[in-house]
């Protein structure tokens, strides 16, 4: 995997990462992205890029997830002033008010349902890419 990448997926669901992967390789564009399992997982990688001063330019994180759940991560990524500045989005599954207004209360950039059908997840990898570019 391409260590330089500058979007990182974290989500537990191995199926919805080989979803994104599939959708961004179908755009060209499967080195832009990297992943992680959970929120501990992805705090240990940026912490890592930070120190070589190689952060990614987008996080996009779902919210249900063993050991740090997507609202702890963004927590603690908040707190940290060089993670802070990473803009990071919400790809979940709940459609929960609650947990959406909460996650936009912690300064996340948006909040998306993640896609049903290839062509959704095509057009959400894009708008990844857009957002990158």
């Amino acid at each position: 995997m391409n260590e330089n990448y500058t979007i990182l997926i974290v989500d537990d669901d191995a199926e919805d990462r080989g979803f994104m992967l599939e959708a961004m390789k179908e755009l060209g564009a499967a080195d832009l992205i990297g992943f992680a399992e959970d929120g501990e997982k992805a705090l240990t990688i940026l912490q890592r890029r930070a120190k070589q001063g190689n952060l990614p330019k987008l996080v996009v994180m779902d919210l249900n997830m063993p050991k740090l759940n997507g609202t702890q991560t963004i927590e603690l990524l908040k707190q940290d002033v060089e993670l802070a500045q990473i803009p990071v989005m919400i790809l979940s599954t709940s459609i929960n008010r609650f947990e959406q207004e909460k996650a936009l209360s912690l300064g996340v950039h948006s909040y998306l349902i993640k896609p049903f059908t290839f062509l959704e997840a095509i057009e959400t990898a894009r708008g990844f890419i857009g957002f990158v570019s």
